[in-house]
């Protein structure tokens, strides 16, 4: 998947869920979508990731997305430069104290002295993977390659699910 390829409208909503007005309204309350043309190619994969972040947030917790406004700027950045790779393999916490992203591992340490939320963007991101790649059924490839057995063992290597 690549990080320039844009996708349109239509495709923004079957792929994030959304419906077009709710995507009207959040293009209305959240910065980094304000400014979007609607019938010209306008999504990156990045942000089709953050609108299924946002999407699952509110749902879930029946929240209102204009809470988002401030925090929404940084998730979109977030999602557009961090590798996939990392992302597939990571959860997302919301850090309440200062309204920001940060990718964190499932064994890592609660760090966050006045709480954060933590959200399944791994598990996010493979199904979007999955789904701007044409294939609709799951590949069962929860655990990405992360090296190399043999010569080159002390070399890293990233998982092919890049974008």
């Amino acid at each position: 998947m690549s990080r320039e390829q844009p996708y349109k409208l239509r495709f923004a909503l079957e792929a994030t869920g959304l419906s077009s007005q709710t995507l009207r309204h959040w293009r209305e309350v959240l910065p980094p979508l304000r400014h979007r043309v609607a019938h010209h190619p306008a999504f990156s994969a990045g942000d089709l990731l953050a609108m299924k972040v946002l999407h699952l947030w509110s749902r879930r917790w029946d929240a209102k997305i204009s809470h988002m406004e401030c925090a929404s700027t940084g998730l979109f950045e977030l999602c557009e430069a961090e590798p996939w790779a990392r992302i597939e393999q990571s959860l997302l916490a919301l850090d309440f104290a200062h309204d920001t992203w940060e990718l964190t591992g499932e064994s890592a340490h609660v760090r966050w002295p006045e709480g954060a939320l933590l959200l399944p963007i791994g598990r996010l991101a493979r199904e979007l993977r999955e789904h701007l790649m044409g294939n609709r059924t799951s590949l069962q490839m929860d655990i990405p390659l992360m090296g190399v057995v043999g010569k080159n063992a002390e070399r890293s290597v990233e998982s092919g699910g890049g974008r």
